[in-house]
């Protein structure tokens, strides 16, 4: 195992490095991001309910910061008829928006779904753009709603537990 282990943070013009070293197995992990970047508890996930076409898909939703406004919105969401069943799941890249003091953070992006269906329900995949936003209730919990277009179309509510 490591001998020592120290870590080491710079900020220089706008830019976090950090830097985790080990001595004994030469192990060194260097990472860059935005010194303003990523707000604690940015990500979340929970679940959510989706309408599309006078169905009700169940499921969860996430976020997941990766960079000072953007940030990977995977999904998954389920849906039982007389018809058969349906599952949908994707993820989105989203540019993130934020309006300071008030919780609010709107968003656009682009994301890829696929459809898997049983019985003689169907469904297709494919790309679409979503517009959404989220609301920060509390330091761990937030709100989400959005809408995806494509070939059906779909709005989603939903919470989620920030981490």
């Amino acid at each position: 195992m490591f001998n020592s282990l120290k870590s080491v943070q710079i900020f220089s013009r706008g830019l976090k490095f950090s830097i985790l070293a080990a001595t004994s197995s030469a192990l060194m992990i260097l990472s860059i991001g935005s010194a303003s970047a990523v707000e604690e508890n940015s990500n979340y996930i929970g679940p959510s309910i989706g309408f599309t076409n006078g169905t009700t898909l169940y499921g969860v939703n996430s976020k997941f910061r990766v960079i000072d406004s953007v940030s990977v919105r995977p999904f998954i969401q389920f849906a039982n008829s007389s018809t058969g069943n349906a599952t949908v799941y994707g993820g989105t890249v989203t540019y993130d928006f934020s309006i300071p003091q008030s919780g609010l953070v709107p968003y656009l992006g682009f994301g890829l779904l696929e459809v898997n269906t049983t019985g003689t329900a169907s469904g297709r995949g494919g790309g679409y753009f979503e517009a959404g936003v989220d609301y920060n209730a509390t330091d761990n919990i937030s709100l989400n709603a959005n809408y995806k277009t494509g070939q059906y179309g779909l709005v989603n509510i939903g919470g989620g537990y920030r981490f």
